[in-house]
């Protein structure tokens, strides 16, 4: 018997509701509007809305589990906020931008066919593979893009034509399952207003998930995560340090003050102040976030004032270091040089360090977090990571913060 597209769609939106292994994306799938569209060529979502083509996803070619696969890989990119977070991604090349995102939420997915086959099952023509389990869009760009693994593991020189890329052996890629629509993705105000609908919705769809006691998927707990502002906590970091160095003296009168008459106490540093910042040049620690680290790291220096800045540049050794005074800081991130690209030892850092005899006042370690098991560190000084990836890093000494 014929079903209409509409009570289709409808049909299994309704058993995806319900279903234990799908109920943590219940308040995304209310999110927004599921809208059949025959001006499409495939399926698509902007980040709020999903639309299906009709005759694609509602036809003949795919099962019930297949068509419900459809709908939740719509509504897993709404999830993640592939769009929004990644729109760069998709201005530099659409196409890899969608085969990308594709080979990260079918990975998320498949989790789901594992655990419920009746519920999901994942069409032949979707873009999947082991390998990119727990991936991110940055991570399977950069691996697409260097051959290049997370943890820098090299594996030959990417050879694309079209749509296929080749790595070594193995090829990657083909048509997307879906599209990606980035018309309505709006200014920054708008996305940061449907990055908070998101989240709330995510933590309806907790809250009656909980009901059923399934796991919340790791995946979702990054999103769910606590978030926190890194430059702030960066910036609160480093100038807290230099100016402990500082003490207050009546010697002298602050110049400051003195043309308003107010006569009070200058202050002098007990030594020259220096910090430390490492820059990890491998897995997915890409130029755009170096330059974006660099410009945070020339501001803070400008503020906080500290007498020097050494930047090491690493990967399973210190390739280089570079010098700055407080006449450079503004200047901080067009004179950046970095160097490497190897694999990772962030034990190098400590070594380099401790070998030299440099006494930072602070360190600072920018890094994606894939390091080796149990790294040896024999600093003692005040130390923040920044860590751009694996959130199941522990840091061997200090405090790491999850840079978004």
């Amino acid at each position: 018997m014929y079903t209409s597209p509409h009570i289709q769609l409808q049909r299994e939106l309704h058993m995806l509701l319900r279903h234990p292994q799908t109920a943590w994306y219940s308040g995304v799938m209310l999110h927004g509007k599921h809208v059949l569209d025959e001006n499409i060529r495939t399926a698509c979502t902007d980040g709020k809305d999903c639309r299906y083509n009709p005759l694609f996803v509602f036809g003949d070619q795919f099962t019930r589990p297949e068509k419900r696969f459809v709908i939740m890989h719509e509504v897993g990119h709404k999830a993640y906020r592939h769009l929004p977070f990644y729109q760069d991604y998709w201005k530099q090349d659409t196409q890899l931008a969608n085969i990308c995102a594709d080979y990260v939420i079918n990975a998320v997915m498949t989790c789901i066919v594992e655990s419920a086959p009746d519920l999901l099952q994942r069409p032949k023509c979707a873009l999947y593979h082991a390998r990119f389990r727990g991936w991110s869009i940055p991570q399977v760009w950069n691996y697409f893009m260097t051959g290049r693994t997370p943890t820098g593991d090299n594996h030959g020189k990417p050879e694309r034509s079209g749509t296929r890329i080749q790595i070594g052996d193995e090829i990657f890629g083909g048509d997307p399952l879906d599209e990606h629509d980035l018309s309505n993705v709006g200014e920054v105000e708008e996305q940061q207003e449907l990055a908070k609908e998101i989240e709330t919705a995510l933590r309806e769809g907790q809250m009656i998930a909980g009901k059923f006691g399934i796991k919340l998927p790791r995946e979702l707990a990054e999103v769910l995560e606590p978030k926190v502002d890194w430059r702030a906590l960066f910036a609160e970091f480093v100038t807290s340090t230099v100016k402990g160095n500082e003490e207050a003296t009546w010697r002298r009168f602050s110049r400051k003050r003195v043309a308003d008459d107010y006569y009070l106490p200058a202050t002098h540093k007990e030594r020259p102040t220096e910090i430390i910042v490492a820059i990890d040049t491998s897995g997915s620690i890409d130029q755009k976030q170096v330059s974006e680290f660099a410009a945070e790291v020339a501001a803070i220096c400008e503020g906080s004032c500290p007498d020097r800045v050494r930047v090491l540049w690493w990967d399973t050794e210190v390739h280089s270091e570079q010098v700055f005074t407080e006449s450079q800081y503004n200047s901080i991130r067009s004179l950046l040089k970095p160097m490497g690209g190897g694999g990772t030892r962030v034990g190098c850092v400590s070594d380099y360090i401790a070998a030299k005899g440099y006494s930072p006042d602070c360190l600072t370690v920018f890094t994606d977090g894939y390091v080796e098991h149990a790294p040896q560190w024999h600093l003692t000084c005040p130390t923040l990571w920044l860590v751009t990836s694996n959130t199941s890093f522990k840091p061997p000494h200090g405090q790491a913060v999850r840079v978004q």
